[in-house]
């Protein structure tokens, strides 16, 4: 059956347009990561098996034979305008959801397609069918039913409808772009021309289908895109979205080095000076301001900063010169960007000077750091010296005061003497001690303090401290109390400062505190050893705590203040602590007291500071 097939001239036209809408299908695979490169490809191939299967039905010479072929064209006839739309669609980039939703496309054509092969049986689609012997060849002769409508309804609208993105698209670009998208255009509209000649009857020749030239047609259109406009290689949404869209001026050439295209930022920057044109060459365009741009566009391939003078203002610009070449891997022209640093080139000037700045200001700081150590210490060896120097005759005058006192007790009526050599030596104590106290700090400015580290016993340590601390209770009637768990055990520290640490901080609590408590309490874990004193004196505010630690420094700071001292004690005890690896810690409430803590390591190494 499928082998009464006769010769017949109308096939020639026919077989041709299958063989070269056949071929195309090859280019487009290779290029079917670009985008619509696929759809394309399958829009040939429908294509060819539509003017294949119409070829094989003008020479069947029996009816079954001809519905046979006419089944095989209607595989392409039916999905080829929806291939057409799902091209269109992805080559203008207007598809936004996954790529398996495209089959919604096909729903209509797929269900047509099956009634036609149930048919003649069904009637909807065909509702006669016959042969027609009075024309050039036999030739089907039927009337068609609502589904053929169906069809040539749904596949004008989705002509139409891809059509009109590429005019769209088309109408938003630029010569040799437009022209490759009208080209699209114009080559759909043949195969669609004839067909609906065909069906209208409009056609000199009612019983040939013209659609298979009108395929001819496109397949020439195509062709020529293929080979001249790149089709496929270069999509124009591309341009769209990142030339036209670029901030850089860029320009592209040809061989001849002349203009072939440039995007809106070239437009702008030339245009004030030389309007741009496409197939202009470079020496016209490259004048005048633009005169330093020429020597490096001849050089084919380089990246340079350059100075521009627009108007009355410098710009600088970064030029790229890139060359091109084809699929063939020959030169074909050369691509030319122009980069406005202007703004980076002025920031980057402007942080050289702040960096040069910052340099002299550092230099200056460093010179001035160098003073002020070198100050320091020429001030500590100052302190030093005049400290040793006023504490030999002083300690000399406290000897003299009490071998007096001893002379003069042995006599009678001497009683008034000695109440002003007790007073004299109380003042000569008081200043012996501020001077010690100055000449500490001036050892640990000069970083002279040595430490010496050995095994301290803790409970003769407190002993020897309640002995002195005692009697500096008395004067303001307050009562001592130390609070020591048994066997607390030993520690590895530098007795003598931790002795004077513990002397500072309850001397300071005994002298702000009046008919009140001083109470010490040690306790030990792990790793350290802690001395808490605690009093119920007059307490700190959140202002005092914050300047307590630093040297020379006091609570009460005016000239009528009720409690003398050089405010040098407690930032002494500070230092110490830290050099033994421990930190004082205070807490207070403002009339109601303080406590002070002293965090110690229960071993230290031997080291100076």
């Amino acid at each position: 059956m499928l082998l009464n097939w006769t010769y017949n001239p109308y096939t020639i036209p026919l077989f041709i347009a299958a063989a070269i809408s056949g071929l195309l299908f090859f280019p487009a695979r290779r290029r079917r990561d670009s985008p619509g490169a696929k759809a394309f490809a399958w829009f040939s191939a429908l294509a060819a098996l539509w003017c294949l299967g119409y070829a094989l039905e003008i020479g069947a010479t029996t009816l079954p034979a001809k519905l046979i072929w006419v089944k095989l064209q209607y595989v392409g006839i039916v999905n080829v305008s929806s291939v057409f739309i799902v091209f269109c669609l992805q080559y203008t980039r207007r598809w936004r959801f996954a790529n398996n939703a495209l089959a919604v496309f096909f729903i209509v054509p797929w269900l047509l397609l099956f009634a036609v092969w149930l048919e003649p049986g069904l009637g909807i689609f065909y509702r006669e069918v016959g042969l027609d012997t009075t024309g050039p060849f036999i030739n089907l002769d039927v009337t068609y039913g609502p589904l053929f409508w169906l069809l040539i309804v749904y596949s004008y609208t989705m002509l139409l409808a891809g059509s009109y993105l590429l005019l769209t698209l088309g109408h938003k670009l630029r010569n040799p772009y437009r022209l490759q998208t009208y080209g699209l255009v114009l080559a759909t509209i043949f195969p669609w021309l004839g067909n609906g000649l065909y069906v209208t009857r409009l056609t000199p020749f009612p019983a040939l289908d013209l659609t298979p030239l009108g395929f001819a047609a496109t397949a020439v259109f195509l062709a020529w895109n293929l080979r001249k406009l790149s089709l496929l290689d270069v999509a124009p949404f591309a341009r769209e979205i990142v030339l036209e869209k670029m901030a850089n001026a860029m320009l592209v050439w040809n061989q001849q080095h002349r203009l072939l295209d440039f995007n809106p930022s070239a437009e702008r920057l030339f245009n004030s000076v030389t309007p741009l044109k496409v197939s202009m060459t470079a020496p016209d365009l490259f004048q005048g301001p633009f005169a330093a741009v020429l020597p490096l566009y001849q050089q084919n391939q380089v990246q340079q900063e350059i100075e521009l003078t627009l108007g009355n203002n410098s710009s600088y610009f970064e030029v790229t010169v890139s060359p091109l070449h084809d699929q063939r891997g020959q030169p074909s022209g050369r691509l030319l960007i122009l980069h406005d640093v202007t703004e980076a080139r002025l920031a980057a000037q402007e942080m050289e000077n702040q960096k040069q700045l910052l340099e002299s200001l550092v230099t200056e700081l460093s010179i001035a750091r160098d003073q002020a150590e070198a100050a320091s210490r020429s001030k500590s060896a100052f302190l030093a010296n005049m400290s040793h120097e006023l504490r030999t005759p002083l300690t000399a005058i406290i000897g003299y005061n009490e071998l007096l006192q001893e002379i003069l007790g042995a006599q009678d009526g001497s009683a008034n003497l000695l109440s002003y050599l007790q007073k004299a030596e109380t003042a000569a104590y008081h200043l012996l001690a501020i001077i010690s106290e100055i000449l500490d700090m001036s050892k640990i400015e000069a970083g002279k303090v040595v430490l010496h580290i050995e095994e301290v016993n803790i409970e003769a340590l407190l002993q020897n401290v309640t002995t002195v601390v005692q009697p500096l209770m008395s004067p303001n009637s307050n009562q001592f109390t130390v609070n020591c768990p048994p066997a607390i055990g030993s520690m590895y520290t530098d007795p003598t400062l931790l002795n004077q640490m513990l002397l500072n901080l309850l001397g300071n609590a005994a002298k702000f505190t009046e008919n009140g408590t001083v109470e010490l309490h040690v306790s030990r874990d792990d790793r350290y050893v802690q001395f808490k004193v605690c009093d119920t004196g007059i307490g700190l505010t959140p202002e005092q705590i914050n300047g307590l630690f630093q040297p020379f420094t006091q609570a009460d700071t005016s000239l009528s203040r009720r409690f003398s001292g050089t405010g040098l004690g407690l930032s002494i005890s500070q230092h110490y602590c830290q050099m033994l690896g421990g930190e004082i810690c205070v807490e207070s409430q403002f009339g109601q007291g303080s406590t002070f803590t002293v965090n110690l390591p229960w071993h230290i190494r031997n080291s100076a500071k």
